[in-house]
C-alpha cells in the first residue's frame, strides 16, 4: 500500500477538463434538478479518454463541482435485482447538510431525512436488504471518505 501522501495526492485536472466537466453538472443540475454523480462522471470521462484519468478521479471533481453550485446529489443507488421488477430502487442523497434516503418500491416513493450520514447509509442498506435484492452500488463516494 502507498504512503499517506500518495493515496491523498490530489490529480490536476487541465482546465479546459474541469470547465467541461462543470458544465455538465450544471447542465444535469438544470435538467434534471439533482447530479448523479457517477453518471455524470461516466459520460465526461468516456468523452475524454485520452486524458487517461480514473472515473474515481472525476467522480471527485464533479462532487467538488456540485457542491460550489449547491446541487443536490444523488452519491449511491441501490436497485432491486432477482425479482424482475427494476421500479424499486433505495437512493443516498446529499443535500447540504442533509442526507436523505429515497425508497422507490412498487410505484410508490418515500423519503427519510437524516442529519447524520451513517444513519442514513444504514438505512439504506436495510432498505435494500428488505427488498430482498443483491442490490449493486452504481457509485460509493463522498468528498470525505464515507463509513460503511
Amino acid at each position: 500500500m502507498g504512503s499517506s501522501q500518495e493515496e491523498n495526492a490530489v490529480i490536476d485536472f487541465p482546465n479546459w477538463l474541469l470547465e467541461d466537466l462543470r458544465r455538465e453538472v450544471q447542465r444535469a443540475f438544470a435538467r434534471d434538478g439533482i447530479v448523479d454523480v457517477s453518471k455524470v462522471a461516466e459520460y465526461v470521462r468516456s468523452r475524454n479518454e485520452s486524458c487517461n484519468l480514473a472515473l474515481e478521479d472525476f467522480e471527485s471533481q464533479v462532487l467538488l463541482a456540485a457542491t460550489e453550485f449547491g446541487a443536490p446529489m444523488l452519491l449511491e443507488c441501490l436497485e432491486a435485482a432477482g425479482k424482475g421488477n427494476r421500479t424499486d430502487r433505495v437512493e443516498l442523497l446529499n443535500h447540504g447538510p442533509a442526507w436523505i434516503v429515497r425508497l422507490t418500491e412498487k410505484g410508490a416513493v418515500d423519503e427519510r431525512h437524516f442529519e447524520v450520514e451513517t444513519h442514513a447509509r444504514a438505512y439504506a442498506s436495510g432498505q435494500s436488504f428488505r427488498l430482498g435484492s443483491s442490490a449493486h452500488r452504481r457509485m460509493n463516494g463522498h468528498a470525505d471518505t464515507p463509513a460503511e
